[in-house]
């Protein structure tokens, strides 16, 4: 991971992005407990980055009471994706992975693995697209 990163609130894609890769991408979110392991607490800032955005990006996770983790929603691409997690404690960052599947990069790094799929369509029974609207 590049040591230079812009920090965003939400990595989302802009307008000049082709509309059959917005089509493509699939909301997923990125989560990490508080965990001993992990050498955090409720001060710290936490970001995930990943391929999906060639590690170009941290994206700050918030906290999640409910799960007792940060966590953050991206619209990430369809494919395979590696990630981690910066934890940052005052002037000290941190990668670290998360739980799930970890692999090797090419350079020896580990890092969390994610597969994307295409996002499901709703259809109406004739085969139709379908309009969402609330009555």
């Amino acid at each position: 991971p590049k040591s230079e990163m812009k920090e965003m609130v939400k990595l989302e894609p802009s307008s000049d992005v082709d509309p059959e890769l917005l089509r493509s991408c699939t909301p997923v979110t990125f989560a990490i407990p508080i965990e001993a392991e992990y050498e955090m607490d409720l001060d710290s800032e936490v970001f995930v980055s990943g391929s999906f955005c060639n590690w170009e990006h941290k994206i700050r996770c918030d906290w999640d009471p409910t799960r007792r983790a940060f966590s953050t929603t991206v619209q990430v691409p369809v494919g395979v994706h590696m990630y981690k997690f910066v934890v940052q404690n005052g002037a000290t960052s941190t990668w670290v992975c998360g739980p799930g599947v970890r692999v090797k990069d090419s350079q020896g790094n580990e890092n969390n693995e994610i597969t994307v799929h295409e996002p499901e369509r709703i259809s109406s029974p004739a085969g139709k697209p379908r309009s969402l609207s609330a009555s």
